[in-house]
């Protein structure tokens, strides 16, 4: 399997910005925990 760089060359000094808005709490609410915080408990469209 060989890799063709040449349309990751087009990206070279290029950004791109993508965002997503959590519909449940409950994904925000599991992280918290896993990462045993303290957070208050999120609301809908928090994220």
């Amino acid at each position: 399997m060989t890799l063709d760089m040449a349309p990751l060359g087009q990206w070279i000094g290029r950004t791109e910005d993508a965002g997503d808005v959590a519909t449940t709490a409950a994904p925000l609410a599991c992280l918290a925990a896993t990462l045993d915080r303290d957070d208050p408990e999120p609301e809908t469209g928090d994220g």
